[in-house]
């Protein structure tokens, strides 16, 4: 009586847009060709690409942009599941995922455990709320998609410019863009303490808020700390090698929730949509070639500049090349070149014929539809 051995399973936690590349790239890869198995985990039903969900917020995005995630691994050769991680036993080489509850608090899907050979972290990043008084109670993130669409239903950083990680001449620009479209800026103000209704700064002001969103920086999650043993940085964050591995060799890491050496710098590689894209090609290649006793390839970060989106009023940047090192750009440049990175995500999804149709798709959708939801 012959028996099969089972295949290695590789587990995803976190479907955002490192996690989806990756699994939809291994899915065609490894799990096409029965190599291995791919498990993408997820507390979501769907996606949408992170540097949209403002767009999100604001009513200015089609809700054709969220995808299934059933029907992406259906396609593409892998497995998803619902469910949030929660714990981790590497000893025993498994994940503990949370109960999935629905509106009312009613338990629909009890804790489940899910058993890996090889597991990457991918589970992104939350606001970081630095312990001030009030924001957890008060503010609202725009963090998941579920956030951005509780807000468009209800319709801050103590730096001396905006967007302090940014070259200075970005931060000029998106400045003076919004003092055009008659928004007020306070800069150099540290948040001490948020009530229902108010903000209070550090040097005793007062400013009367309804509607408070709170997008200062960005954390691992909180449950990293207990993540048996692996070691995290200031900020929750797995350490990772330039391999993107974690001290157990079983343990990759990519995205928001890693902490990726950045050679020739001091300090990590950014949480960027860029990096994330970059982090997955790169995993992919090393995890391919785990499957075949092969070295793990080591990631370098590639700085192409940045974007600014204003939704549909405006985009600032710089782009970087060789040719022409840094240039600023503005307008609708700015604006075809942040698409860009929405579409090269898009293309790791679906391949360039299919994303070319849905590009033609939505150029059609906006001549049909109105440009903001009003629900």
């Amino acid at each position: 009586m012959s028996t099969t051995t089972p295949l290695h399973k590789i587990l995803i936690a976190g479907g955002g847009a490192a996690g989806l590349e990756l699994a939809t790239s291994l899915g065609n890869k490894l799990g096409k060709q029965g190599i291995a198995e791919i498990v993408l985990l997820d507390a979501s039903q769907t996606h949408i690409w992170k540097p949209l969900l403002h767009e999100v917020a604001a009513g200015t995005l089609d809700a054709s942009e969220e995808l299934e995630y059933m029907a992406q691994a259906y396609h593409n050769h892998f497995h998803f599941s619902l469910g949030k991680m929660r714990g981790l036993n590497r000893e025993k080489q498994e994940i503990t995922v949370s109960p999935t509850l629905n509106d009312a608090g009613e338990e629909l899907i009890p804790q489940r455990t899910f058993h890996y050979d090889t597991l990457v972290m991918a589970v992104g990043s939350i606001s970081n709320t630095f312990n001030i008084d009030g924001v957890e109670q008060h503010c609202m993130f725009l963090d998941k998609v579920s956030e951005a669409f509780k807000f468009q239903k209800h319709l801050i950083e103590a730096s001396p410019r905006l967007l302090a990680a940014l070259p200075e001449n970005l931060s000029t620009a998106t400045q003076k863009q919004l003092v055009k479209l008659g928004v007020e800026i306070k800069l150099g103000r540290r948040v001490v303490k948020i009530t229902d209704h108010t903000i209070e700064t550090q040097d005793g002001e007062i400013i009367s808020a309804d509607l408070k969103i709170w997008a200062a920086g960005i954390k691992a999650p909180d449950w990293f700390k207990d993540l048996d043993g692996l070691e995290i940085n200031h900020i929750n964050q797995l350490v990772v090698s330039q391999a993107l591995q974690t001290s157990d060799a079983n343990i990759f890491a990519l995205g928001d929730c890693a902490a990726c050496p950045w050679p020739g710098h001091d300090t990590t590689v950014p949480p960027r949509a860029q990096a994330a894209h970059q982090q997955a090609s790169t995993l992919h290649k090393t995890l391919v070639n785990r499957m075949h006793d092969k070295p793990a390839i080591d990631y370098v970060y590639r700085d192409y500049g940045s974007l600014v989106s204003l939704g549909k009023y405006t985009t600032v940047g710089n782009i970087m090349g060789n040719l022409m090192g840094t240039v600023t750009i503005g307008g609708f440049i700015a604006r075809v070149v942040y698409l860009s990175l929405y579409t090269m995500h898009q293309a790791a999804l679906f391949g360039y014929f299919k994303t070319s149709l849905l590009t033609l798709s939505s150029l059609f959708r906006s001549t049909l539809y109105s440009r903001i939801k009003l629900h």
